[in-house]
């Protein structure tokens, strides 16, 4: 699919959102299904639809700013050893050409970004993609995020 597609739809989405406003998607990841075997991956829908790229714990970072907005996203590095034996991971050029998102940094940095995001008070409204199944579903990445970001950020409840 054309990479304009994905562009048109994160520029849809921004469009709706007040400006001091973060939106954070996860890819996801797949389920283990042995100790040493996972399911097969399927990205988050929504993830998928603003992103394009299929590849799992992935996160993409929108932001909207007084200027526009401004677009993240995390991919792994690029490493054979583990390649090997998860698959190939996409380079930030293969990354940018999918998605036609041209700010691409590693998922290592997400954390660190985020909190400096929150930290600065330019984004003061933060929306996550979270869903489950079911109550008793494990948390995923973005559940467990929110705690963090809950933790850290929130004084009062």
């Amino acid at each position: 699919m054309n990479a304009s597609f994905f562009t048109d739809n994160r520029r849809r989405l921004m469009e709706k959102l007040p400006e001091g406003s973060a939106a954070v998607l996860f890819a996801g990841e797949a389920p283990r299904r042995s100790a040493d075997m996972y399911y097969p991956f399927f990205a988050s829908r929504n993830y998928l639809y603003l992103a394009g790229v299929d590849h799992e714990r992935l996160v993409l970072l929108l932001r909207k700013t007084g200027a526009g907005h401004e677009e993240t996203l995390y991919i792994l590095p690029k490493d054979p050893l583990k390649e090997r034996w998860g698959g190939y991971r996409y380079d930030a050029g293969e990354t940018r050409a999918m998605s036609g998102i041209e700010r691409i940094r590693y998922t290592e940095d997400f954390e660190n970004d985020m909190f400096h995001l929150l930290r600065s008070g330019s984004a003061h409204t933060l929306w996550l993609d979270m869903y489950r199944d079911r109550p008793d579903e494990k948390d995923d990445t973005a559940h467990n995020s929110a705690k963090k970001i809950k933790n850290i950020f929130i004084f009062f409840t």
